[in-house]
C-alpha cells in the first residue's frame, strides 16, 4: 500500500470516527432523532422555560474572576458596573457567587449529585435542552489580573476586556475572544471551536481536540502555540516570536501581516502539500530568518499554506 493510499485510508477512518463522535455529541445535547409529536416537541421545550430561575445584582469591585460551572454559557464583557446575572434551570442546578479579596468566585452545584463523581451532566443535557447563561460585566478602565473559567458543557465568550492572565478549560462548547487585550492566554477545548478576533496577546497556548481554531485581525507579540487533533487551523494577523502549530487531521492556513524576509520557517506536511506565497513547495519547506520570528508547523494529514504580507 503506497503513501497516498495509506493517507486516504487514514483520512477516511478519521472522518468515520469524527462522524460518530459528532452524532453522539449532538444526541447528548438534545438533537432530535425522530419526528412527530410527544414530550420531545417544541411545546415541551417551552414548558421547561417555567423552571428557569434568574438572579442579578451589582457586586463589589473585583480584579480577578474564578468560574467553575457545568452547563452555563459564560459571558465576560465590559459594561457599566461590576455586575453579575444568571439564568439557570433550578430543577438541576444552583448558581452561587461571592467577592473575596478582589476575586469574584462563581460556582454551580448540580442538585442530586452530591455523592457522585464530578463530570458532564448528561442526564440534565438530555432532559433539558436549555442551557443557562452567566453574564459578568466590569466598568471602563478595569484591568483584570486573572480570569479562570472551567466549563463542562457550554461556551465561553470574552469581549472588550483587558486581562493579564486568561485561562479557559471547556469540555464541550466554543471559546471566543473579541476585542480583548491579554498578557497570557491558555485555552483547552475538547469539543468546540476556538475563535480569536480583533484581539492582542503576548503569549498563547491553545489545545483543540475536536474543532477548528481561527484568528482574525489578531496580534501575538512573543509566542503562539497550538495543537489541534481533528480540525483546521486558520490564522490571520501579525504573529511575532515563535509560532508552533501541530495539526493531526486538518489543514493549516496562515495569512500574515509580516513580510517573508522577516521570518524563518520549518513547514512539514506528512500527508499533504506545502504552499508558500502561492508557490508549491512539495511536502516540506524551510528557510532561515534574520531574527526571532519563526514558524514551525507540522501536519499529519493536511496541507500547509502560508501567505506573507507585501
Amino acid at each position: 500500500m503506497n503513501k497516498v493510499t495509506k493517507g486516504l485510508c487514514l483520512f477516511a477512518a478519521c472522518l468515520m470516527v469524527l462522524g460518530i463522535a459528532m452524532a453522539g455529541s449532538a444526541w447528548l445535547l438534545g438533537a432530535k432523532t425522530h419526528m412527530g409529536y410527544g414530550p420531545w416537541n417544541s411545546d415541551f421545550d417551552r414548558r421547561d422555560a417555567a423552571y428557569m430561575a434568574e438572579k442579578s445584582e451589582d457586586v463589589g469591585a473585583f480584579t480577578g474572576i474564578d468560574i467553575d460551572v457545568e452547563y452555563q454559557e459564560v459571558y465576560i464583557e465590559k459594561g457599566d458596573s461590576f455586575h453579575i446575572s444568571s439564568r439557570y434551570d433550578q430543577r438541576y442546578s444552583q448558581i452561587s457567587w461571592e467577592v473575596t479579596d478582589g476575586v469574584l468566585s462563581v460556582s454551580e452545584s448540580i442538585l442530586g449529585r452530591e455523592n457522585k463523581n464530578r463530570g458532564i451532566p448528561w442526564d440534565m443535557i438530555r432532559r433539558n435542552r436549555q442551557s443557562g447563561t452567566l453574564t459578568i460585566t466590569f466598568p471602563e478602565g478595569t484591568e483584570l489580573s486573572m480570569v479562570s473559567v472551567d466549563s463542562d458543557a457550554a461556551g465561553v465568550y470574552v469581549t472588550r476586556g483587558q486581562i493579564q492572565s486568561l485561562k479557559v478549560d471547556a469540555a464541550m462548547g466554543s471559546v471566543e475572544l473579541t476585542d480583548t487585550a491579554v498578557g497570557s492566554l491558555e485555552v483547552d477545548a475538547a469539543m468546540g471551536n476556538i475563535d480569536l478576533e480583533d484581539s492582542s496577546v503576548d503569549t498563547v497556548k491553545l489545545s483543540c481536540r475536536m474543532g477548528s481554531v481561527e484568528t482574525d485581525n489578531f496580534v501575538c507579540r512573543a509566542r503562539f502555540e497550538c495543537e489541534a487533533d481533528m480540525g483546521s487551523i486558520e490564522l490571520s494577523g501579525d504573529l511575532r516570536g515563535e509560532t508552533i502549530l501541530d495539526c493531526d487531521l486538518g489543514s493549516v492556513s496562515l495569512d500574515l501581516a509580516g513580510k517573508a524576509a522577516e521570518y524563518g520557517y520549518d513547514l512539514d506536511a506528512s500527508l499533504g502539500g506545502v504552499e508558500v506565497d502561492g508557490s508549491d513547495m512539495g511536502g516540506r519547506a524551510t528557510a532561515q530568518g534574520p531574527g526571532e520570528d519563526h514558524l514551525r508547523i507540522r501536519t499529519s494529514a493536511g496541507d500547509i499554506e502560508v501567505n506573507f504580507g507585501d
